[in-house]
């Protein structure tokens, strides 16, 4: 029983890397692709923190959509699951979503998209406005 923990806890270590990498990836390629519209608004006269918030809430609104969309498939799916693994090994599986762990999930994500969006959207600012509208 304890090494099943110990292991439980190894996956979801790797899975909050993974996430984690993921994350920080897509954060990037995004401001990278929108380099010119941010220089187009800053150029308009836009001050650089209200163009990086209205990213950052462009990423908290995507990220808390996705986290409500898996609260519901978990919801929905993990009876379905328990129940299909009831009638294949013949007794019961204790299946339940385990709420806890969703919500320190959801704040694990949170916390990564803010990190990566802040660092990301100082690094954008940074750039040269000249050289992104030439291109």
């Amino acid at each position: 029983f304890m090494l099943e923990k110990m292991m439980m806890y190894m996956v979801l270590l790797l899975l909050f890397i993974i996430i984690s990498v993921s994350m920080k990836q897509t954060v990037r390629i995004f401001y990278e692709e929108r380099a010119p519209e941010i220089a187009e608004l800053m150029i308009l006269g836009m001050d650089a923190r209200a163009v990086r918030m209205s990213f950052l809430l462009s990423f908290l609104m995507i990220l808390a959509i996705g986290i409500l969309a898996g609260y519901v498939l978990a919801l929905i799916l993990m009876p379905i699951a328990g129940n299909y693994l009831d009638a294949i090994f013949h007794r019961g599986t204790g299946l339940a979503v385990p709420y806890d762990g969703l919500f320190f999930l959801s704040l694990f994500l949170i916390a990564v998209t803010l990190a990566f969006t802040a660092k990301s959207g100082r690094r954008a600012e940074e750039l040269p406005l000249e050289d992104i509208l030439h291109e």
